[in-house]
């Protein structure tokens, strides 16, 4: 399977795409600049070149797939988890939508217990 990846250079993303690719599956690794893709494609991971703040660029990502893990965080301290949850539920609505109609599945968790805004 080819699984698009947000958060694909950080600590948790790194080693989620590390392990899909040693289970064989390819992986389109999110990134926002050229460090990161660069780091994206020494360790064997495909570079899309976006952020979590573009539905547009995850929705294109999301597309590009047949799946998508969503590991990417804001590291904006200020409300911190009402804006986690809110950015989270962007990136799994706007991948969703991009997914949508398809046999493919989103699975996601969420790790705050404030309210997410509609």
């Amino acid at each position: 399977m080819r699984i698009f990846l947000t958060g694909a250079t950080g600590f948790i993303g790194s080693r989620v795409a590390r392990e899909l690719m040693t289970a064989g599956h390819q992986v389109l690794g999110l990134t926002r600049t050229t460090a990161g893709a660069e780091q994206l494609m020494a360790s064997g991971v495909e570079v899309h070149f976006g952020n979590i703040d573009s539905l547009d660029s995850l929705q294109r990502g999301a597309r590009l797939a047949d799946g998508v893990i969503h590991t990417a965080f804001n590291h904006d301290f200020f409300d911190i988890c009402r804006q986690t949850a809110n950015t989270t539920y962007r990136v799994i609505d706007a991948m969703g939508t991009a997914l949508g109609g398809d046999a493919k599945t989103t699975d996601y968790n969420v790790g705050c217990r404030h309210g997410i805004a509609r």
